[in-house]
């Protein structure tokens, strides 16, 4: 999936287990906004696309008993590799062996050219 708005309600409803309701901003365009329509909280964090509210997507998933790691690789980033995020329950130390031998119900990651989104969709694996 790819970073946006609609990656930002999948987190907001998955991750974070918010109502997530769809309607215009003054402009007019159609953006996500948290709560029912009785009840709208405010506008939903952008969080596959800013760096500040991505890390309330990290506070909130390590909270709740899940490690972080991020690794950066500049180098693997034309492969879409630029970023590998991972998630692990009960492991430590985190190290990239964890990610790529670890047990897939310990260990969740997933990767991406930006950060925050590769810390939404690891983040989204945690709720499978």
């Amino acid at each position: 999936m790819e970073p946006g708005r609609e990656l930002d309600a999948l987190v907001a409803e998955k991750v974070f287990g918010k109502t997530v309701s769809w309607g215009g901003d003054p402009g007019g365009t159609i953006i996500p906004w948290l709560g029912d329509l009785e009840g709208i909280q405010g506008e939903c964090p952008a969080y596959s696309t800013d760096i500040a509210s991505a890390w309330e997507v990290v506070d909130w998933v390590s909270a709740i008993e899940w490690g972080f790691a991020l690794f950066h690789y500049p180098g693997l980033s034309s492969n879409g590799f630029g970023y590998v995020v991972a998630f692990a329950r009960s492991l430590r130390p985190y190290s990239l062996e964890i990610v790529t031998l670890g047990d897939p119900e310990k260990v969740k990651h997933a990767h991406s050219n930006d950060l925050p989104h590769a810390i939404c969709l690891a983040a989204l694996k945690t709720c499978e």
